[in-house]
């Protein structure tokens, strides 16, 4: 009996683990049951926002039924005039919220939406009411907008009162529907007389929508198919074994000179002055075109300019506010996909700016020559002996550097990314600073191609060697 009492408690036992099991996987499975029934629900919303816009249109034309009319007409007691805006901004709203991927109206939307009711009700009261026995009666904006029409009246003339109230309904339909008041500015502004340069015409261009474009360098328009030749490389020799030992007869001191007064350093004529352009691409179709892609995923930005420089080209663009910066970035392979370009790089956010910077690389790369950076203000404000020129940033703006603050100086970088390009413009800056005096060059080129043409200048540690002995 012992026995039998037992193994009926396991069994009464089970039961209740085997109920909580039920109960722990029917939790499992309604998280997945909400969410579709919330996103259900939102549909559903949307679509009754559409029905409740066409209702309120039909019964503004009195037609419909009865229904329809007195929805209108409760709408139009409340505020006037202003209850033929009120379908539009249920279509908004509706069309909305099946855009959206959460398919919800944010609360600036809707407190937009209401502000246009509530102001465009004051100016239909405000701009149509007559002043009879010292009250304000007869105006067009219902009930809402007499109780805010006739406060404001009070206190300010008709004409004053009416164009404020309508200058903020137009403020609330440009925060709506996320337009910028530049945008509308910018569309009467007169477009500049066409040049003959390629730059001026490209700014006339992007002049008319507000889009300001800053080059750095000389740019063209059109596409390069210019197809630059492989450089031929010669065999990689071996080292080994391959220095020599000084003899005894040869001189072991320190190979040094006197300065000398009468050194006159190179002139800049001998480096090439010719200057290159970049081509940039069609700069206000790629700044469409981030717009457009960005729009397609409901973030309005604005788009501010571009700057254009060497080798990319900047386009900076202003995110609404609210949107994290993590939605920004996360298409970037969209917007490569969109431009049509191999790789861009997002800079979110600029430093020292509100905005946001695309970099795309040119059509055609502009060659910055090392003339224009010894001419630059930048190298001449530079005292230090062991300056020397790196190139141009985005902007065109020259960049230098000082060498004997850096400890130590690596120069890396893929096939064709500007090693040999590097080395050669710090070479360059040093000779165009000292003297044979002050610099002595020990380079050690194990390809004999890249540092053949320094071989017999004065600076040369080799070169002084041999004219001693």
């Amino acid at each position: 009996m012992a026995k039998k009492k037992k193994s009926t408690k396991s069994k009464a036992s089970k039961r209740p683990a085997a109920s909580a099991a039920r109960k722990a996987s029917k939790t499992e499975v309604n998280p997945q049951k909400a969410a579709e029934q919330t996103a259900f629900w939102q549909l559903s919303g949307a679509v009754g926002l559409l029905i409740i816009a066409l209702l309120l249109l039909l019964g503004g034309f009195h037609a419909g039924g009865p229904l329809p009319v007195s929805m209108f007409r409760g709408t139009h007691w409340a505020f006037g005039w202003a209850a033929y805006i009120l379908p539009l901004a249920l279509i908004y709203w509706g069309v909305y919220k099946f855009k959206t991927e959460d398919h919800r109206i944010p609360l600036p939307k809707l407190t937009s939406a209401a502000l246009v009711m509530l102001f465009s009700a004051s100016w239909f009261f405000a701009a149509f009411a007559n002043h009879i026995s010292g009250s304000w009666n007869g105006g067009h904006g219902g009930h809402v907008g007499q109780l805010i029409g006739a406060g404001v009246l009070s206190f300010l003339s008709q004409i004053p009162a009416a164009m404020i109230f309508f200058l903020l309904a137009v403020l609330a339909v440009f925060f709506a529907l996320a337009i910028s008041p530049k945008a509308i500015l910018s569309l009467f502004k007169r477009e500049k007389a066409e040049t003959d340069t390629d730059l001026d015409a490209l700014k006339a261009n992007v002049e008319g929508s507000g889009f300001k474009l800053k080059e750095g360098v000389p740019i063209e328009r059109g596409n390069s198919n210019a197809n630059e030749e492989p450089v031929t490389v010669a065999r990689m020799p071996s080292l080994k074994n391959s220095a020599r030992k000084l003899t005894s007869e040869q001189e072991h001191e320190a190979l040094t000179a006197a300065s000398d007064p009468n050194w006159k350093f190179p002139p800049i004529d001998l480096l090439s002055q010719k200057p290159d352009k970049a081509n940039p691409g069609d700069v206000e179709g790629n700044a469409k075109i981030i717009e457009n892609t960005y729009a397609n995923f409901n973030i309005p930005v604005e788009m501010e300019g571009a700057n254009v420089g060497p080798r990319i080209t900047q386009y900076t663009m202003r995110p609404p506010t609210g949107v994290k910066l993590t939605k920004i970035t996360a298409l970037e392979s969209n917007l490569a996909l969109d431009l049509g370009a191999s790789s861009i790089r997002m800079e979110a956010p600029i430093p020292g700016k509100k905005a946001v910077g695309i970099e795309v690389p040119n059509v055609k790369a502009a060659t910055v020559r090392v003339s224009s950076l010894l001419e630059s203000d930048q190298w001449q404000r530079l005292k230090s002996p062991l300056g020397f020129a790196i190139g141009k940033d985005i902007a065109g703006t020259p960049v230098v550097a000082d060498l004997g603050r850096m400890p130590h100086l690596l120069v890396a970088g893929q096939t064709g990314s500007g090693k040999s390009v590097m080395i050669n413009t710090i070479l360059t800056s040093l000779l165009y600073r000292n003297g044979p005096a002050d610099l002595k060059l020990i380079l050690v080129d194990p390809k004999r191609v890249e540092l053949t043409p320094y071989n017999d200048i004065p600076h040369s540690v080799s070169y002084t060697h041999l004219r001693a002995h």
